[in-house]
């Protein structure tokens, strides 16, 4: 039996989300939506459920970058469950807040020897509490919580189109995350910081209206994607490349990736001077399916991220799951639900019909 897919994907600007008809074909949009993501948890999903119809639907979240903190770490060890063990252990001395108050998990890079090397990525549980209350009030409780753009990653490399090595970049309104791919694996992952306006926050104000993203403030400037680009440059130069850096392809998804002339400030040659390829257009890398219900045409472009989650949640398995501890899903529990509704209607059924 075929299940649809409600994908989330929450950002710090925005949230999107998709429902797949099924988990067969699922380039099959049954409908979709944008809220803007200045609201709380509670009201981001009673928003998304009056506009979506939610019921029985597997539910898969990712959250944006800007939610995470992340490091990379080398083990002299590669087991998975000593990994785990110690992490909490090598992350606290760095870290801001109590490392109880942390969600941690890891990703291990694969290598050929017994030492490994991991990126971490921890988040407040608080944060995550509020949310994943609100989807399970709901009754759409998240069997995956996941990072996003890694499912895009997936999805890119699922296309067979991009080589063993390239950049993508998630362009957020005032923040930027930098994922490196080398040797067919992701190496690493950094948040930067992005504005109009280097070194200076820039009031951004979005509406929602008719189901399109206006967004309005102060547009990016050529120094903002200079400074961009020598941020990444700097960040790369100790890892050891197999491409030159400035010829290493550069993959681009997020809200700011459609702001007036960010492609062509990308391009320029104060900036990363090379072709930077836009994620979920009409054609090109990653396009959006063929037939779209009609209020989604407005905002389409803006929903890679969440259809990329919906279409490879099955094949994220080297990746990271938040889906753990107290947020861990339960599949009985939607199952006896499921199964509840199902006997209570058949019992109506039969006491209608003895009358």
């Amino acid at each position: 039996m075929t299940s649809r897919i409600l994908s989330i994907d929450l950002q710090s600007d925005i949230l999107t989300a998709v429902l797949l008809e099924n988990d067969v074909n699922r380039d099959i949009i049954a409908s979709t939506i944008l809220i803007s993501a200045d609201k709380t948890a509670e009201e981001l999903v009673t928003e998304l459920t009056n506009s979506i119809d939610c019921s029985d639907c597997r539910c898969v979240l990712s959250l944006g970058a800007s939610f995470f903190s992340f490091r990379n770490l080398d083990f002299p060890f590669s087991d998975r469950k000593s990994i785990d063990k110690v992490l909490p252990f090598e992350l606290e001395e760095g870290t801001a807040e109590p490392i109880d108050t942390m969600l941690i998990d890891a990703m291990v890079i694969p290598s050929k020897g017994d030492d490994s090397e991991v990126i971490s990525a921890m988040i407040k549980q608080s944060l995550l509490a509020d949310l994943h209350h609100a989807l399970t009030q709901a009754d759409i409780p998240p069997e995956r919580i996941t990072l996003s753009g890694l499912p895009n990653i997936v999805e890119l490399q699922t296309t067979g189109q991009v080589p063993e090595e390239f950049i993508f970049l998630d362009l957020r309104l005032e923040s930027a995350c930098l994922f490196l791919v080398s040797q067919g694996n992701l190496q690493l992952i950094r948040p930067l910081f992005l504005s109009p306006l280097p070194g200076f926050r820039a009031d951004f104000s979005m509406n929602i209206e008719e189901g399109k993203l206006i967004i309005r403030g102060l547009e990016y400037t050529a120094e903002t994607f200079s400074e961009l680009a020598l941020t990444v440059k700097q960040t790369l130069a100790p890892f050891p490349l197999q491409t030159a850096q400035e010829k290493i392809p550069i993959y681009v998804d997020g809200t700011a990736r459609f702001t007036a002339k960010t492609k062509s400030l990308l391009e320029a040659s104060t900036a990363f001077n090379r072709p930077c390829l836009l994620c979920g257009q009409e054609t090109g890398i990653l396009p959006l399916p063929t037939h779209l219900p009609e209020p989604t045409q407005s905002h389409a472009t803006y929903l890679c991220a969440c259809l990329s989650l919906g279409k490879q949640t099955d094949k994220l398995h080297n990746t990271f799951n938040f889906c753990k501890g107290e947020f861990a899903f339960h599949s009985t529990l939607i199952e006896y639900r499921h199964k509840a509704r199902i006997a209570g209607g058949a019992i109506f059924a039969i006491l209608l019909f003895s009358l």
